[in-house]
């Protein structure tokens, strides 16, 4: 792909996030004592930085495995989502941003109000935007990329043999 480098590996370093699941289906659901929401089906971005131990590692693997305890508003709904792939940078703190700019594409919306945005201190709607489809990641990443930076490489995860699997099905452009 033109604006990314797809890796096998996520890096341990701290970066910025963001997270492409599938939602087949629609579910209503308790986000713990955020209260319970309807979700659509679409396909759901979920912006995030890492900044702890372990980085974009610990982080990406902890939000798309299955079984964990719940902490963030992500893992409550989590076990009905597909992960469909992780886009990242080793920029920080790039996620509202992210986030606002997506938001300028009328096909994203928020889907439950502040939901991942607990944190936020630039006052973003949420951190989950839904779409009805998936986006070309060439497309959707120039949302991502800032103008005034020559250092911000973007860079592509999909979960062992979910790249193949989304080429045959025709679903992302490469």
């Amino acid at each position: 792909m033109d604006n990314f480098e797809i890796v096998g590996e996520l890096p341990v370093e701290h970066g910025s996030y963001c997270l492409i699941f599938h939602l087949k289906n629609s579910i209503n659901d308790s986000i713990g004592k955020f209260g319970k929401f309807y979700f659509n089906p679409g396909y759901y971005y979920y912006f995030g930085s890492a900044k702890g131990s372990g980085g974009l590692r610990a982080r990406i693997k902890r939000h798309i495995s299955l079984e964990k305890k719940k902490f963030w508003h992500l893992d409550y709904v989590r076990t009905h989502l597909i992960f469909t792939a992780a886009v990242f940078t080793m920029q920080m703190n790039l996620e509202c941003a992210w986030c606002q700019k997506i938001q300028e594409n009328p096909v994203f919306n928020v889907s439950v109000k502040g939901f991942g945005a607990s944190d936020c201190s630039v006052f973003c709607k949420a951190h989950l935007l839904r779409s009805d489809f998936l986006m070309d990641f060439n497309e959707f990443s120039k949302y991502l990329k800032n103008p005034d930076s020559n250092n911000d490489q973007l860079y592509l995860f999909f979960q062992e043999n979910l790249e193949s699997t989304v080429k045959s099905r025709g679903k992302i452009k490469f």
